[in-house]
């Protein structure tokens, strides 16, 4: 099997058309504080507030292709409420920060899906995406784990797609996702 760290985090398909969500809510809170928070919460024991709820939160680095990408996005158990943020650089081409409309987490899988709100490239404002994540908790402090991103501006509708994952993630090679569902 080919390794997939040679690939590129991001796919683009069909950017072109732009969408504009009515609801402009934002909400800022750092990916890596939020994977501690969430750590803290679950490691005390017992029912929490944080419990009810669909996570991803984390960071991820691709060396080979020099991209970063950072997420941090929540839900009722159900995908009910969704909201979040996205930041992915790439090199000197790709600079995007988006907000999160869906959330679907399966087990240690996820898709947070939104749109582009803020590039250094403002052709792209307004573009749809779709992030997927593979938690990958077992292999060691940096888990390798898995992601994806997918830009489409022909996206009209913000259901985010059923899950297991159905396309090849890249590797991280540092950093880490963790991805909690809340299903019972």
């Amino acid at each position: 099997m080919t390794s997939t760290k040679f690939q590129s985090v991001v796919s683009l398909a069909n950017v072109g058309s732009r969408y504009t969500h009515p609801d402009q809510e934002e909400i800022g809170m750092n990916p890596r504080w939020a994977a501690i928070a969430m750590t803290v919460s679950v490691g005390f024991g017992g029912t929490t507030f944080a419990d009810s709820f669909d996570l991803v939160a984390g960071a991820g680095r691709f060396d080979r292709i020099d991209a970063k990408v950072e997420v941090f996005a929540k839900s009722g158990p159900a995908g009910e409420d969704p909201r979040g943020r996205l930041s992915l650089r790439q090199g000197e081409n790709i600079d995007i920060t988006g907000k999160v409309l869906c959330l679907a987490v399966l087990g240690n899988e996820a898709v947070a899906g939104g749109v582009i709100t803020d590039s250094g490239d403002p052709s792209l404002i307004g573009t749809a995406f779709l992030q997927y994540i593979r938690d990958n908790p077992d292999r060691g402090q940096d888990d390798e784990d898995e992601s994806r991103t997918i830009l489409d501006s022909f996206r009209d509708s913000f259901a985010c797609p059923p899950l297991p994952i159905p396309i090849e993630l890249v590797m991280t090679d540092r950093g880490t996702y963790l991805v909690k569902d809340g299903q019972p």
